[in-house]
């Protein structure tokens, strides 16, 4: 009867997240979203020097080997098995990642019914649904389950004084060098350990406590060389960017801002968010507020070590940003500082509490954790497409990225006109957005209810010059019947990779034939030769004869319109 009970209660999460994650489970998408860059490279992976081999050719995205480890065994189980397994894996992390948590916070308090609807609320809280939901937040699952292994251990290093120093010393070491090949998010946890040893050890096992710690250091120093190394070498290679970029103290600031506002009220959830929302104001000025309240509530040395477990990822990736101002999978060591620092308060107030009120505390509870489960199932449907990730971004919080992003699928689906509102709207906000061109000179061509000449005036006139307005102008220039025009926009172009090659060589070809031209065969026998990379030439004599032209520019049909 004993085991049940103790089951029971993991039985239940265990069933509460496959009913939030079952879709995603079920589907297993594998999203544009750094998802296929991540797992597509290891597909053809079938050795470790195979590995190697993609690492050297700058193919395999970071330097995260345990992460690339288990994206391997997923693809490999998947051709075993028939189905895909990368959301059930990422759901499996998420499950042993609170069942440690759970584990690790009976060692901050003795385990209670409040206790559990804390460790409830951490499994099923909205914030981390980006993370289980999204195949390449496996990086940071894998990250937060190893770091709190190893909290786990050094609480039981600090409460069992019949813990022998050596047996914590290896498994922090081994759970903290797995960490940091999974993903550097907790890079700075050490100094988080020792903040922890300093406040709760008793003063005569202090150096001995911090002595176990001292693996971690040249674990520390190399996993900091090694991502410098790479984001400040292959990685810039291969986007021509930085990943890390200096956001500057008001940056800083909103974004600190933003993380504490979802945790305590994740109620509008995005892959995204945008650094002038007034929810980081919000945050920024509610943050301190309850940091004070708790030192008023708590044991300061336990809050000051739960708050400080909280800030110290955050105070890496705030300083240190990435590209993006704001992501949710930062979020799961916080949450889990938040969980232990919600026990030593339940614990601290709980009997204080007047009978009368129980029921009411329990009430809320309920209330605070269904209303949880059902926007985590809400946040995980939004990972089921590109199509719905970005919908749900500009739905939920516009940025120029979320909005641009939008727009690219309403033009996939034919909806020329929000494309163009959403263009136009984007031009206001962000002249300087890499994918603006595309998306006003796409959304101009395909508008059903403008003529070619309202068009050409369009892009005329609406200031944006760019490769993208110079080929659809062409495009139109051919449609009105002016060839020499189409051709003379046409030809600077061919090499150029944002298209489709092999069409624009092609409808560049057929421009030329309406010309006064005669030497168009000859022109394009030249292309053939001197394009970089090479031509896929079948593909080009496919589309050449799909516009009504044999490879030597005569013509064998009607073109197909």
């Amino acid at each position: 009867m004993r085991v049940l009970r103790t089951l029971s209660f993991p039985a239940l999460l265990a069933l509460a997240l496959l009913c939030v994650y079952w879709e995603p489970v079920r589907l297993d998408p594998i999203l544009g979203r750094d998802d296929q860059e991540l797992v597509d490279p290891l597909r053809s992976v079938r050795s470790v020097s195979d590995y190697l081999e993609a690492v050297r050719a700058n193919v395999i995205l970071d330097r995260q080997p345990v992460r690339d480890l288990s994206f391997w065994v997923d693809l490999r189980l998947g051709e075993w098995l028939g189905v895909g397994t990368l959301h059930l894996t990422n759901l499996l992390v998420w499950l042993a990642i609170v069942l440690v948590a759970g584990s690790a916070l009976r060692r901050v308090r003795p385990d209670s019914w409040g206790s559990r609807a804390v460790l409830a609320l951490f499994a099923l809280h909205p914030v981390v649904a980006n993370s289980v939901a999204w195949i390449s937040a496996r990086k940071h699952l894998l990250a937060v389950l190893f770091l709190l292994l190893a909290t786990r251990e050094l609480l039981r290093l600090t409460t069992d004084p019949q813990r022998k120093r050596w047996v914590s010393a290896l498994f922090i070491t081994g759970w903290y060098a797995l960490a940091m090949a999974s993903q550097p998010l907790g890079i700075l946890w050490p100094l988080w350990a020792a903040l922890w040893v300093w406040l709760q050890s008793p003063r005569e096992s202090r150096r001995a406590h911090l002595g176990v710690l001292l693996g971690c250091v040249p674990l520390l120093l190399a996993a900091a060389w090694v991502n410098q190394a790479y984001y400040s070498g292959p990685y810039l290679l291969r986007y021509g960017n930085s990943k890390l970029t200096d956001g500057g103290f008001g940056i800083t600031v909103l974004s600190l801002g933003r993380y504490a506002f979802q945790l305590v009220a994740p109620v509008r959830l995005s892959v995204q968010y945008y650094p002038g929302s007034t929810l980081n104001l919000v945050g920024a000025l509610l943050a301190p507020a309850l940091a004070f309240l708790a030192f008023k509530l708590g044991p300061r040395r336990d809050v000051a070590a739960w708050l400080a477990f909280m800030a110290f990822p955050l105070a890496l990736v705030s300083v240190r940003m990435t590209n993006i101002f704001v992501s949710d999978t930062y979020l799961l060591l916080p949450a889990f500082g938040a969980a232990a620092l919600a026990i030593v308060l339940v614990h601290e107030l709980g009997p204080r509490l007047a009978p009368s009120w129980r029921p009411a505390a329990l009430g809320l509870a309920a209330v605070l954790l269904i209303a949880s489960g059902l926007g985590s199932w809400r946040q995980a449907k939004s990972w089921l497409s590109d199509r719905a990730l970005w919908e749900h971004a500009y739905a939920t919080e516009p940025t120029p990225q979320s909005l641009a992003k939008h727009a690219q699928y309403l033009l996939a689906d034919g909806k020329a006109e929000e494309a163009l509102e959403h263009a136009l709207e984007l031009k206001q906000w962000n002249p300087g957005e890499r994918h603006l061109p595309m998306l006003l000179a796409r959304s101009v061509y395909q508008h059903p209810g403008l003529s070619i000449a309202d068009k050409l005036r369009f892009l005329e006139t609406e200031g944006i010059r760019s490769p993208w307005t110079q080929y659809h102008a062409a495009l139109l220039f051919a449609q009105q019947g002016d060839a020499a025009r189409a051709f003379e926009l046409l030809q600077p172009l061919v090499g150029w990779s944002a298209v489709d090659r092999e069409l624009l060589l092609a409808q560049a070809a057929q421009a030329c034939t309406r010309t006064p031209r005669t030497d168009c065969a000859q022109w394009l026998s030249e292309q053939r030769a001197v394009v970089t990379p090479p031509l896929d030439v079948a593909r080009l004599d496919a589309v050449l004869a799909q516009l009504g032209l044999r490879p030597d520019l005569q013509t064998v049909a009607a073109p197909v319109p």
